[in-house]
């Protein structure tokens, strides 16, 4: 079981009633159905949805339900999928789906403003798109072909997330003393300037430790999992403030957590 972040949209899905943003009339919260995971893309934002394919009596019933990213859904297997079948025209109805220069679209429902409007998901790419009834050259009842008992997969767990660096400011006020590091933070702070190919040696760490001792310095450490991930010291001269030293741990610059630093 997955959070539907992390589900590729157009796979089909399984989903607990209870586990939904809204009840299904008539569904107990720990009914299990079977539906095709949706996004639309809006402007800065990706928005999810779900499409019940199992629970409507009549296609014309199928609707968009917007759900929470973190919402809970498990994968089915690759054979479990839809089957197409032609009908003639080249008129699509709620719950058919129209082929068109732009793909294959299942026509649905969904609720606007206390009204109801009309949604078109691209069955193969999973998103929704805007009204799609133009040119349309062929039209399809569809149902839902496969055996999921045997060829459903589990879902990979999550990977967990990473540890985020806690900043400590080592000052109560930019114009106060700030508390001078031991020894053991200034050569750790000095081989993380040897990663940035900065001067290090007795010079660098007497220079580090004359910022740390001014009262016009502030110094940001940067901590992971109680270890020193990075180090950044700026300090003012009357006039600007200057960032005079930066170093990130190699690890953690590889996973961008340097940048929180700057």
């Amino acid at each position: 079981m997955v959070r539907a972040r992390a589900v590729a949209p157009g796979r089909l899905v399984r989903v607990r009633v209870g586990d939904l943003p809204e009840p299904l009339p008539g569904l107990s919260p720990d009914t299990e159905i079977l539906g095709m995971k949706t996004i639309r893309h809006g402007k800065g934002f990706i928005a999810h949805y779900l499409v019940p394919l199992d629970v409507n009596a009549r296609p014309e019933d199928l609707m968009l339900i917007a759900v929470d990213t973190d919402t809970p859904m498990t994968p089915t297997g690759a054979d479990l999928r839809l089957e197409l079948k032609p009908v003639e025209g080249t008129t699509a109805g709620c719950g058919q789906i129209l082929e068109n220069a732009s793909g294959q679209f299942l026509k649905v429902r969904e609720a606007y403003k206390d009204a109801f409007s009309l949604g078109y998901v691209e069955i193969t790419a999973g998103d929704i798109r805007r009204r799609q009834d133009r040119g349309i050259t062929a039209v399809y009842n569809w149902t839902i072909t496969g055996r999921p008992a045997e060829t459903e997969q589990a879902a990979e767990p999550e990977k967990p997330p990473v540890a985020k660096p806690m900043i400590v400011r080592e000052t109560k006020a930019e114009v106060q003393a700030i508390r001078s590091m031991t020894v053991r933070d200034v050569e750790a702070a000095a081989e993380l300037l040897a990663v940035r190919d900065l001067p290090v040696g007795k010079q660098a760490e007497r220079r580090l430790a004359e910022l740390l001792t001014s009262p016009l310095a502030l110094c940001l450490v940067a901590e992971v999992d109680d270890a020193l991930g990075g180090v950044a010291v700026a300090h003012y001269d009357g006039f600007h403030v200057h960032l005079s030293m930066i170093a990130v741990d190699a690890r953690l610059d590889r996973q961008g957590i340097g940048r929180a630093l700057v």
